[in-house]
């Protein structure tokens, strides 16, 4: 594992001009991203995408909050978040080269 000092990170709720300002939002759960598209500009209600919606087909949408539980809980929102990430890497990748 890299060592990445995030000790200047603070959470924050997330606005309408965060969506309007980043071009990929991405929620965890299919609670948090109506919560998203809710506090979404109109015209950007469609941005927020649910994270597993990259990820190759498992049956599951909803990626867990492992805090407070097991190293397998753990583990197992790891191995989601992962999969989700690759398949939006290759999603993003694709998007550029049509770009280009």
């Amino acid at each position: 594992a890299r060592g990445y000092d995030i000790s200047g990170i603070r959470a924050r709720q997330v606005t309408g001009e965060d969506i309007r300002h980043f071009d990929c939002v991405l929620a965890m759960t299919r609670t948090h991203l109506v919560e998203l598209r809710w506090l979404a500009p109109r015209d950007l209600a469609d941005r927020p995408q649910l994270l597993m919606t990259y990820a190759p087909p498992i049956g599951v949408l909803d990626i867990a909050d492992p805090f407070g539980g097991t190293a397998d809980d753990y583990e197992r929102a790891i191995r989601m978040i992962e999969a989700a990430a690759r398949g939006l890497v290759t999603y993003l990748a694709s998007d550029l080269r049509k770009a280009i």
